[in-house]
């Protein structure tokens, strides 16, 4: 008669004693557990299992014919539908999460000391601003302090203000041409810019060149009205400013720009010039928008 045993421990600690006997000749098989008899089966003969519940956990108990001998096993099923398996995924997919989120935050950090290193050996790079814009980018209001003109580059050192704390970053262009911004007006000290900077480095930003803010704006279409009456003395204020505002409701916010370089070359700027004003404002429709409105 073959005979077996195994010892369970349960979660709580509790230990559990399981036996079988299977008879050689019969092929009767007994499962105790604790000495407490819990399945009888007749004339085994061929491979078969076995299910019984230890507390809450599924155990089977297999038997399989190999070579014309028996091997015996007990295993716990962790697989199978049961209230204890249901509980134990529902853990080990907590503490994948938790492992993920450890292993997550450990590279991201590994990651910002890397940009550290490389930002501390040259802060103002290209390459090095778009690693930390990479992470996270947030956009505020900033006012150019300074441009430096070198022999191959332009320093651009501005100002802003995250989290009522002053910040200070570079940025450095090719000295191919003047630094300009969308409309080809060039950055001066003073202007204000709308400013891109790493949420996860704030000392690295860079000039948004295509948003001015609005007190910016306002410093540029003063200009553009001080050019128009210079260039017409004709003209009164309060023509000047009916023109500019019939200008901005046929072209858009920016049409002072028309304005702004009615004396510069299209070899300059080729958008806005005086040719392009020349045609703005002898534009039929708009001629005959201001005759009405203007006077």
């Amino acid at each position: 008669m073959a005979q077996f045993n195994w010892t369970y421990v349960s979660d709580e600690g509790k230990q559990y004693k399981v036996g079988l006997f299977h008879g050689n000749k019969t092929g009767h098989i007994l499962i105790h557990v604790n000495n407490k008899v819990v399945q009888i089966d007749f004339s085994v003969y061929e491979s078969k299992s076995y299910s019984i519940f230890l507390d809450d956990e599924l155990c089977e108990i297999k038997l399989e014919r190999k070579d014309g001998k028996f091997w015996y096993d007990m295993k716990v099923n962790k697989e199978i539908d049961t209230p204890r398996n249901r509980a134990r995924k529902k853990e080990e997919k907590k503490y994948w999460k938790q492992t993920l989120l450890f292993f997550g935050g450990l590279i991201t950090l590994v990651i910002v000391l890397l940009l550290f290193v490389r930002s501390a050996q040259s802060p103002t790079s290209e390459k090095a601003r778009k690693d930390w814009f990479s992470i996270g980018s947030d956009i505020v209001p900033g006012k150019i302090v300074s441009v430096k003109e070198e022999v191959e580059k332009v320093r651009i050192r501005m100002t802003y203000v995250v989290a009522n704390q002053v910040q200070r970053s570079e940025q450095v262009f090719e000295r191919t041409t003047t630094v300009k911004n969308s409309l080809g007006i060039p950055i001066r000290s003073g202007d204000e810019y709308f400013l891109r900077y790493a949420t996860a480095n704030l000392k690295v930003a860079e000039i948004l060149l295509d948003t001015l803010t609005s007190n910016q704006k306002d410093r540029f279409k003063n200009i553009a009205l001080q050019k128009q009456s210079s260039a017409h003395p004709h003209q009164s204020k309060p023509y000047i400013d009916c023109l500019f505002a019939q200008a901005e409701e046929l072209a858009g916010p920016n049409a002072w720009a028309y304005f702004y370089f009615q004396d510069t070359e299209p070899s300059e700027n080729t958008l806005y010039n005086k040719n392009a004003y020349k045609r703005f404002v002898r534009d039929a429709e708009f001629e005959k928008i201001v005759n009405k409105r203007c006077w």
